[in-house]
């Protein structure tokens, strides 16, 4: 399987997403989490992923170049091991699974975010769980990484939720 999570850890990140990381288009990261995030077993992950032609707003060519480069020092395996553990963390924590969360708590995600649209149904009921909800706020043209989005937005909603502790 080429690319993807497939590659074993000790391959370097430029092996690991399957591209040079320093060729990386512009706009990258944008389309990144609006493109399809599910591939068949066959390919590697970044086989699907279209390449944009500019970077947007509120990402410029020194922080790709300053991420590329911390990449190129600590390698994938970290960010990546989070996902080969999926099934170890439900392992871990299913005795908490039935438990509601009492602690104040507010949810913020993009409108453009896979994983917020994946997640309507339990975004719409996250009540049930959480006990003590302040909010569920969804911002409208954001993706996946909404404080570099957003900032003055999720700042807002952040000083609003610990303005009502």
């Amino acid at each position: 399987m080429p690319g993807g999570f497939a590659v074993p850890p000790s391959a370097g990140p430029r092996v690991t997403a399957g591209r040079d990381l320093t060729a990386l288009p512009p706009d990258f990261l944008r389309e990144f989490v609006r493109s399809v995030m599910c591939v068949p077993r066959t390919e590697g992950f970044g086989a699907r992923l279209e390449l944009p032609e500019k970077l947007p707003d509120w990402l410029d060519q020194g922080d790709v170049d300053f991420l590329v480069a911390e990449l190129e020092h600590t390698g994938l395996t970290g960010p990546l091991n989070h996902y080969r553990t999926t099934d170890l963390n439900w392992e871990v924590l299913g005795e908490y699974k039935d438990r509601p969360v009492t602690v104040p708590a507010l949810f913020i995600g993009g409108d453009r975010d896979v994983t917020t649209i994946w997640s309507q149904e339990a975004i719409a009921r996250i009540g049930e769980k959480v006990k003590d909800l302040r909010g569920a706020v969804i911002l409208a043209d954001c993706g996946h990484w909404i404080q570099q989005e957003q900032p003055e937005a999720v700042n807002r909603e952040l000083l609003a939720f610990l303005a009502g502790l």
